[in-house]
């Protein structure tokens, strides 16, 4: 199959996840070794307000943390790894512009990783509803 029609930047570099950015997602989510539902969640946290709504890439990634956490087993997340931290959670939020609310659901998200608990499932899932809230006031 010919595929030379095909961009490859749009691909390789698409302007949504990277767009002057250093730090790419697809290279944290490997980095920590994140499920598919916590690395959708990171994917839409990094694009919000890049290809969408920011709101609605921000109720994408709420609906993939629901789907983890109704995934769990009694508080208990399945998501435990032991990677390398290749990537400090200050240098992307800063690289993504993340504002507060954004840093510290990505904090959670990376957590998540190192603990058989859902608490820091949830705690991203609040830092994002909380940033939402924000948006919908600042429409107002």
């Amino acid at each position: 199959m010919n595929l030379a029609f095909i961009n490859n930047n749009q691909i390789d570099t698409p302007s949504h996840y990277v767009g002057g950015r250093v730090i790419e997602p697809i290279d944290v989510i490997e980095s920590w070794g994140l499920n598919h539902h916590l690395a959708c969640t990171l994917k839409y946290i990094c694009r919000a307000g890049h290809k969408d709504c920011e709101a609605q890439d921000l109720q994408k990634a709420l609906w993939y943390l629901d789907r983890f956490l109704r995934r769990c087993v009694q508080g208990v997340s399945e998501s435990y790894i032991t990677t390398p931290n290749e990537f400090k959670i200050l240098d992307i939020a800063l690289d993504w512009e993340l504002g507060c609310d954004l840093t510290m659901a990505l904090e959670h998200l990376y957590d998540s990783t190192k603990s058989r608990s859902a608490y820091h499932v949830e705690a991203a899932q609040k830092f994002i509803i909380n940033h939402l809230k924000n948006l919908k006031r600042k429409s107002s």
